[in-house]
């Protein structure tokens, strides 16, 4: 349950698996399980978290290999599935499972599956490769094809290590990072190195690769009560829990991580861990570190927590920027890093609260101002006049925002994360950086797939897809499993999200309010107080930082050094450091954005 390694008919020199392997030992330092023969050599990385399947991920016959990085959550329902339709199978674990079901029914196993998993199958006799990845993409898989054939990998920095990869920088990433604050195309910062979509499968026959989705969200809001809205989400999560952790063979050596939002004190409610598990700054305003020991009293668990500040943060950013493979801007991946680190030194295993927003309405985007609302009821040609004036501007000024999101939903929103306007973006690169996929064609294709649905549906299903896919899941990954961690996510369920999916609007979005139907279940288990708190979350006072001097005097460093003039107008970038600066307009989004690309770049192209 942690990463590994796969090279599929590549010809390489004795070591080349076990240094690719040691790239990615935080995955799992613990063991290691190998398969080699003349086409398929596989390493897989163990994490000992006291599982019962432990060191049994991978399976072999005359006919097949299966590789399981990740766990199934409905484990027991293919042992009965099996026994029904194929007959009572002895010694049955879940990699031996995964081979049983796919030889006798194929890609069928796709649809069955539940989980947090990455699987491979491998034909010994036609020599055919498939690779599955689950449907909430919380397992990374990584791809890239040589001459010979096909590199797998957890990480892609693993493929440094391997004498046919050619590490070249993908020029077509750079505006779209700038955009997003973490890349959101399949093909990464490095040329030809490819990301898996979610709910995905890979087949690879020693030709080509080919990708096929298997699933996808549909939302379908039915008529339903509160109440009993909230009784389902309860429910299912205790279901969820249950199956997630019941073949941990020491239940109270699983922590839970708590913020002091209602997602993770909710969990923590629900599953009474022994240790919760919190990080804080030291100015306050930025701490959630008192409400999670009050909750943590109430529950009756242990909080263990630490203070941290601007100098150990400073001190790992290069750390935290190697670990996250591509350019990573989102502030909470700092104080994450920080939590894993404690976490792991009592325990490697710890439930988080990953995926509640994305599926019952959490974000504050979803919902309208009274001002907003006002605005709506102007003529739509008005508003798409004023809208498109100000998403073809690359200046930066007051009220620009709002006059955008008085456009259809399908112009303007973009997700979570939107540090620069695409035009922005562009003009702030250098010319050979400046050609790249537009945005609008980037998301096109998943507004209209949801092009009858509401605002509330189209900002939900595109956050499915790009905001939790490509910022959330990889930084829960990246941050825990660097601190060889595993994390557990009882609220990313298959069966959660198929009765979240047809939630009504109402019970999601209601005037400033989100979560509705989420919160009322909260409240069943959670002080009012709890249920009701608007999430702080992991939050980094990066805009006080870049007014210390310490501090400013390193990040304005490298915003105007060489490597920031070869990828960016400097000019451009001292504008935002004067604005930021003075007073003027808050920019340190962008600096930030711009200064944990020059980290990444300086790690993976100056350093090695």
């Amino acid at each position: 349950m942690a990463g590994f390694i796969g090279l599929y008919h590549n010809k390489v020199e004795d070591g080349t698996l076990d240094r690719m392997m040691d790239v990615i030992n935080h995955r799992g330092p613990d063991y290691r399980v190998k398969y080699i023969d003349d086409v398929l050599k596989l390493g897989f990385l163990g994490l000992e978290t006291g599982y019962t399947f432990d060191k049994k991920e991978l399976y072999e016959d005359d006919q097949i290999v299966v590789l399981l990085n990740g766990y199934l959550g409905n484990y027991d329902e293919l042992v009965d599935y099996i026994n029904v339709h194929y007959g009572v199978v002895e010694d049955l674990y879940p990699s031996k499972v995964l081979a049983l079901i796919f030889e006798k029914e194929g890609m069928k196993v796709a649809d069955l599956l539940k989980g947090s998993y990455v699987v491979l199958f491998y034909h010994k006799h036609n020599m055919r490769l498939t690779v599955l990845r689950d449907r909430f993409a919380t397992q990374p898989i990584y791809y890239y094809q040589t001459e010979e054939g096909l590199l797998l990998a957890s990480e892609s920095k693993a493929f440094l290590e391997h004498s046919d990869f050619e590490k070249v920088f993908n020029e077509k990433a750079l505006v779209p990072y700038l955009v997003f604050q973490a890349s959101p195309l399949t093909e990464t910062f490095f040329k030809g190195v490819f990301s898996m979509p979610p709910a995905s499968y890979l087949v690879y026959d020693g030709f080509d690769v080919e990708i096929k989705t298997y699933w996808d969200v549909e939302f379908e809001p039915k008529d339903i009560s509160l109440e009993d809205a909230s009784d389902e989400i309860n429910r299912i999560l205790t279901e969820s829990i249950e199956k997630k952790t019941k073949y941990f063979k020491n239940r109270d050596g699983i922590g839970t991580s708590l913020s002091g939002g209602v997602d993770s004190s909710y969990l923590a409610a629900r599953f009474r861990p022994k240790q919760t598990f919190t990080v804080g700054y030291d100015d306050e305003e930025f701490s959630e570190i008192g409400n999670a020991r009050a909750l943590s009293e109430i529950i009756e668990a242990e909080n263990i927590s630490e203070v941290i500040d601007a100098q150990k943060s400073f001190h790992k950013l290069e750390e935290i920027a190697y670990m996250c493979d591509e350019p990573f801007a989102n502030l909470s991946a700092v104080p994450m890093f920080f939590l894993s680190n404690k976490i792991r030194q009592h325990v490697n295993v710890v439930l988080t609260g990953e995926g509640s927003d994305e599926i019952f309405g959490g974000y504050y985007e979803y919902t309208n101002s009274s001002q907003m609302n006002k605005y709506l009821r102007f003529p739509l040609a008005i508003r798409k006049l004023l809208g498109n004036m100000m998403l073809h501007t690359q200046k930066d000024f007051k009220g620009k925002n709002f006059m955008i999101k008085g456009l259809p939903v399908e112009q303007w929103y973009i997700g979570q994360a939107k540090i620069f306007h695409e035009n922005e973006a562009i003009h702030l690169v250098n010319k050979e950086f400046k050609d790249s996929v537009r945005i609008k064609d980037l998301l096109k294709p998943y507004f209209d797939n949801v092009k009858d649905k509401s605002d509330i549906i189209k900002k939900q299903y595109l956050d499915f897809h790009f905001w939790m896919v490509n910022d959330i899941a990889l930084k829960a990954d990246r941050m825990n499993i660097g601190n060889s961690v595993q994390i557990i996510t009882p609220l990313l369920d298959e069966d959660l999200l198929d009765f979240a999916r047809t939630l009504p609007d109402d019970l999601k979005i209601s005037g400033d309010k989100v979560k509705i139907a989420f919160r009322n279940a909260a409240l069943k288990y959670l002080p009012e107080d709890w249920s009701k708190r608007k999430k702080l979350g992991y939050v980094v006072p990066v805009r006080k930082w870049m007014h210390e001097e310490e501090f400013s005097k390193k990040i304005f460093a490298k915003l105007t050094g060489d490597v920031a003039k070869k990828f960016f107008d400097v000019d451009m970038i001292q504008k935002l450091i004067d604005e930021n600066n003075s007073g003027k307009r808050a920019q340190h989004r962008k600096l930030w954005t711009i200064y944990m690309f020059i980290l990444w770049y300086e790690e993976y192209f100056v350093k090695r």
